[in-house]
Order: structure tokens, then C-alpha cells, then sequence
């Protein structure tokens, strides 16, 4: 009897409460970069990972106010497991300490890019995430493609997840995460950024001193066109399109059209 092949690993994100997926897993999706990163994409196939505490954002894996009912009631358990005060205060120090611990060393763990959905490109975004303005370019793609040209697992079987961001109110007791998912705090953040329609990939790693990592991007099914900032001057656009058609890519390049200017009559 021949045996029967091998089935393909699933990304274990995709059946994970943490990780929401787009019902339309052919949503465009953009990812908005300096040239030399873009660059460093194409040439080298790899995708950057920033380590969570290198995003530039203080709130990055803190946990919403919600949390602490589940804190609470972790900690009326550990009181009513023993009737010596003193004991229960020492060990309820020791538990309050270990889950300040975890969360530190969860922010030197978790590498992290972001991805963000929409049908054109961000005028937001342009001018957030693209520093200088001048020298930005994004990849679009979809969901989908996204999500076959990463690898399912790196560095000896660390997974890549991949799903959407959950936005809701941290000042809000009924919005919280799941203090015992490590992925949990990272995959939420606070309402003000939901303009943003974030899309994360997101290794858990060991720790490390290291800023981020990088892992293997298949570029041919990833980028389905690449697109220049509005403010990208004429040079800068055809210097670097004729350095990515010399690496051998074929994909379109254009400027964004934020800046045209239509004539109707």
C-alpha cells in the first residue's frame, strides 16, 4: 500500500481566538517603507521583524484595565488557599512579581511587522510610517498572498502568526486579553489606532538583545505591485525602479495618485 503523503502544516493562527482572520482573505493589504528597507526586501528575500519594545510605541504589550478582574480573581483563589495571612501575602508578592516579569520579558520576545488593509494606499499612512516622506514606497498585496509567501515556521520551529488587530477601549473593564496567551497583549491594541486596520505577524522568540529578526519572503508571490509616496521626486522613482527591474522583478511600479489632479472638462 503506498503511503499516504504528507500533509502541509496549517499555520496554527488561522483557528486561533488571538488571531481574527478577514473573511475576504483576498483584501488588499500594504505594507508602506523607506526605500532601503523596501530594498533590503527584494534584494536579500527576507521581511524585518521589529522586537515589540523597538515599535516606538510605550503602550506596546501593556494589557487593558479589563485585566485586572482576572488578576483579582487569580488572587482571591491564592488568599483562600490558606488560612496564615502572612503566607498568602508572600506568595501572592511572589505570583504579582512573576506576572510583571512575564510581561517585560514578553516585549524582548515577541518580533513583530505590521501590515495594514485597505483598497488604495493611506495618505495617513504615507506621512506616519515613511520617514523621510520623500522616500517612501509600499508593497501591496493581498491577505492571501501574505500569508503563502511567509514561511509556517523559523528558527528551528518558532511558528509565524498572522492575523488581524483587535482594537477596543483599555480604560474599559469589559475589554481585555488573555493573561495566560503570550500572544494575546500583542495581537490588541488601543482604539484610538483603528484607522490604521492593522494586520500583524507576530514570532515568539526567545529572548533577545537583538532589535529583530528577519525571516525568508517568497517576493514573486508576495508584492503584486509596488507604489511611491506622492511626495517621491521623479529622480528618486526612476532611479530606484530601474534597481528593482535589475534585481529581475517585473511586478508594476507607479507614484501614488494622491497628488493627481483630475481634469473633468
Amino acid at each position: 500500500m503506498t503511503a499516504a503523503a504528507p500533509q502541509p502544516l496549517l499555520r496554527p493562527s488561522d483557528n486561533h481566538p488571538t488571531f481574527p482572520q478577514p473573511t475576504n482573505r483576498h483584501v488588499s493589504v500594504w505594507r508602506y517603507l523607506n526605500v532601503p528597507h523596501a530594498f533590503d526586501l527584494l534584494k536579500n528575500r527576507r521581511l524585518w521583524m521589529s522586537r515589540a519594545d523597538h515599535l516606538g510605541d510605550p503602550c506596546e504589550g501593556t494589557r487593558p484595565s479589563g485585566d485586572a478582574q482576572i488578576y483579582r480573581a487569580a488572587e482571591q483563589v491564592i488568599m483562600s488557599q490558606t488560612t496564615d495571612p502572612s503566607l498568602a501575602n508572600s506568595y501572592l508578592a511572589e505570583v504579582r512579581g512573576s506576572w510583571r516579569h512575564m510581561d517585560s520579558t514578553l516585549r524582548e520576545r515577541m518580533f513583530i511587522s505590521c501590515w495594514t488593509l485597505g483598497d488604495h494606499d493611506d495618505m495617513a499612512m504615507w506621512e506616519r510610517y515613511c520617514r523621510p516622506k520623500e522616500a517612501g514606497i509600499a508593497i501591496q498585496t493581498t491577505y492571501a498572498k501574505l500569508d503563502a509567501s511567509l514561511p509556517i515556521q523559523v528558527y528551528n520551529g518558532r511558528w509565524v502568526m498572522m492575523g488581524l488587530v483587535t482594537y477596543g477601549d483599555y480604560d474599559s473593564l469589559d475589554f481585555r486579553s488573555d493573561p495566560a496567551n503570550a500572544y494575546s497583549a500583542y495581537m490588541l491594541k488601543k482604539v484610538q489606532y483603528r484607522s490604521e486596520h492593522e494586520i500583524r505577524i507576530v514570532c515568539d522568540m526567545f529572548r533577545s538583545s537583538s532589535g529583530g529578526i528577519v525571516v525568508p519572503v517568497n517576493v514573486e508571490m508576495l508584492v503584486e505591485k509596488m507604489v511611491f509616496s506622492p511626495y517621491a521626486k521623479t529622480p528618486l522613482v526612476n532611479g530606484v525602479e530601474r534597481a528593482i527591474r535589475d534585481l529581475g522583478y517585473t511586478f508594476p511600479i507607479s507614484r501614488s495618485s494622491t497628488f493627481n489632479v483630475s481634469k473633468p472638462y
